[in-house]
C-alpha cells in the first residue's frame, strides 16, 4: 500500500489515502524555491551531500531551511523550503514531524526527460525546462501565465525558442505518484 500523502496548498491541505506507516508531507510549489547547483569535478561522492548543504544554506533565504535534491552527474536540482513553517503545518494537522518525510510537489509528479511544459500544480502552474533528466529551470505562477510571461520564462531559462509556440502551452495534468521519483 502506498504511503499516506498530505499535500499542503496555500488554502488547504489535502489528504490522499495510504498507509499510516509512512507519511509524505508534500509542499505545494508556492512554498518552494528552486535552483540548480553544480559541484566541482573530482569531489568525492561521500562529500557531495554536505557540500550541497553548504551551498543551499548560503543561497536559501530561510533561517531554518529544508531541501530535497535530484542529482544528474555533478548537478543537482534543489527545492528548498522554510522548515520551521513546514513543521508547524505538520503539527497543526495533528501529525508528528518526526513521522513525516517532506517532499516538494514536483518530485511527486511524473518527470520529463527533455523539453519544456507548463505543469498544473496544487497552487497554480509551474513552468519547467528539462535537459537530460535534470530540471534545469522552473517558474511558479498562481494563475496561468500569458504568452509574454511564458516566453520570458523560456528566454530566462536559456531555452531554444524555435520550438516555442506563439501562445502559452496548455497546462499538463501530471498524476501524483505514490512516492517521489527522486528517492
Amino acid at each position: 500500500q502506498p504511503p499516506k500523502r498530505l499535500i499542503q496548498g496555500m488554502k488547504e491541505t489535502t489528504e490522499l489515502p495510504g498507509s499510516d506507516n509512512r507519511v509524505l508531507w508534500v509542499l505545494g510549489r508556492s512554498f518552494l524555491r528552486q535552483k540548480v547547483f553544480e559541484l566541482a569535478e573530482g569531489l568525492p561522492e561521500s562529500k557531495r551531500k554536505s557540500a550541497l548543504a553548504l551551498l543551499v544554506r548560503k543561497w536559501c533565504p530561510y533561517e531554518s531551511a529544508g531541501f530535497a535534491a535530484h542529482w544528474v552527474g555533478r548537478q543537482a536540482t534543489v527545492y528548498a523550503w522554510d522548515a520551521t513553517k513546514a513543521q508547524s503545518a505538520i503539527v497543526d494537522a495533528g501529525l508528528s514531524p518526526r513521522l513525516c518525510t517532506i517532499w516538494p510537489e514536483t518530485f511527486i509528479r511524473e518527470p520529463l526527460a527533455d523539453g519544456f511544459r507548463l505543469a498544473a500544480v496544487t497552487d497554480g502552474y509551474e513552468g519547467q525546462l528539462w535537459r537530460q533528466g535534470l530540471l534545469v529551470a522552473t517558474r511558479w505562477w498562481p494563475e496561468r501565465p500569458n504568452v509574454r510571461e511564458w516566453i520570458a520564462f523560456l528566454r530566462g531559462a536559456g531555452a531554444d525558442l524555435t520550438d516555442a509556440a506563439a501562445v502559452a502551452p496548455e497546462p499538463v495534468e501530471t498524476p501524483l505518484l505514490s512516492s517521489p521519483w527522486t528517492a
